[in-house]
């Protein structure tokens, strides 16, 4: 089936070059900004786009994207609202679009109209944080056509997968043998919130994150920057400013 996603890798691929995938929470600080930050990171390089959908309990997040996801909450930011945004981003660009979300969200909205609505408003792609592919029923029963899940497949939205260091080699391989799109590596390094990594469809390279003495250096400023972060936020909520 037809989609954006592969499109872009295969390209990369005939470029013999690696892709730039910015993330930005939708509806920071506004949905109207979103669409220009989207339009504009497009401009400036990027190969594919990730808007994160806020949602009030990120657990898998930093605190750069919790206090992100906050804000758009506070600006007022929903579902149907981040789908919209995705529908003015499409009346001017092509470029692939991954919602990163928590599976609370789609639950409530209800999965099969959520994947409905998120293929018509122009979404290629859902990275569901906390959605084990054992417990993913959408893609388990698109082997049953008449099943829900097969109209879900029908609309061409891919389900990205995750994998980390701690996640075993022969779980890794199986992983990758039905992945879609390509796959979300948390590096070393982006375990302790400096960075992620994203490694093509399929393919599982030797990932070794060696513990340089500039990867080091990063941690312990992401480290700092946390900690200055949190004493913000504590700030905040004694202020009521939050």
């Amino acid at each position: 089936m037809h989609n954006r996603i592969d499109d872009c890798f295969a390209r990369l691929r005939s470029q013999k070059r690696k892709g730039f995938i910015p993330y930005i929470c939708a509806g920071d600080p506004s949905l109207k900004k979103t669409v220009e930050l989207g339009l504009a990171l497009e401009k400036s390089g990027a190969d594919l786009l990730e808007l994160g959908l806020p949602f009030s309990d990120p657990l898998a997040d930093g605190i750069v994207n919790q206090l992100a996801a906050q804000r758009a909450l506070t600006a007022g930011t929903t579902v149907r609202g981040v789908f919209d945004c995705v529908r003015e981003i499409r009346r001017q660009s092509q470029i692939p679009i991954v919602l990163y979300s928590y599976l609370n969200p789609i639950f409530q909205f209800g999965a099969e109209k959520f994947h409905q609505e998120a293929a018509i408003a122009g979404i290629d792609g859902l990275l569901i944080l906390d959605l084990p592919p054992e417990e993913d029923l959408s893609e388990l029963d698109c082997l049953k056509q008449s099943s829900p899940g097969a109209r879900v497949a029908e609309q061409n939205v891919i389900h990205i997968r995750l994998i980390a260091p701690t996640t075993p080699p022969d779980r890794m391989k199986e992983i990758a043998r039905n992945a879609r799109g390509f796959l979300y590596y948390v590096s070393r390094e982006g375990v302790t919130g400096a960075h992620f990594r994203l490694a093509n469809r399929g393919r599982i390279r030797n990932f070794k994150s060696r513990s340089s003495p500039r990867s080091r250096a990063t941690r312990q400023r992401c480290c700092r920057w946390q900690r200055d972060c949190r004493s913000d936020r504590e700030a905040w909520r004694q202020t009521g400013d939050g």
